[in-house]
């Protein structure tokens, strides 16, 4: 029989002085094969995107420090420029997505998946636009 260690994981926000919730994530959290893996990631993207890319995020349990291998996987998402908004259709990003998730669990199997995204970055002209249509 498989005996399963619990991990006493869980966590709360705390709250600063200014009373905003404090984000547990950093950088500095990810370190060793998982910096790695994020890396090659970062490249992904910017393989993909090239200069339309403003910056790359990663969340969850990684960006906390708390990554399992073999458990936990990598949420990222990708800010664009304005520019690249209508440049993307819902199936090229489909197709990225899945090749994204693929090399990297082929080069770090110990990922559990890899969570993507694409955001644009929102100038004030173009909430100008927004705002008037």
């Amino acid at each position: 029989m498989t005996t399963i260690q619990i991990r006493s994981i869980g966590n709360y926000l705390e709250v600063n002085e200014q009373g905003y919730l404090q984000s547990r994530a950093d950088a500095a959290n990810i370190t060793g094969d998982w910096r790695k893996a994020v890396e090659l990631l970062i490249n992904v993207y910017l393989k993909a995107w090239g200069q339309d890319v403003h910056s790359i995020y990663v969340r969850g349990s990684l960006a906390k420090g708390v990554a399992i291998k073999s458990v936990s996987d990598i949420d990222s998402f990708a800010v664009l420029r304005p520019d690249k908004v209508q440049t993307v259709s819902y199936d090229e990003f489909g197709v990225w997505a899945r090749e994204a998730e693929s090399e990297i669990q082929r080069v770090f199997p110990f990922v559990a998946g890899v969570e993507v995204g694409l955001e644009w970055l929102c100038t004030k002209s173009l909430q100008k636009v927004i705002k008037t249509r």
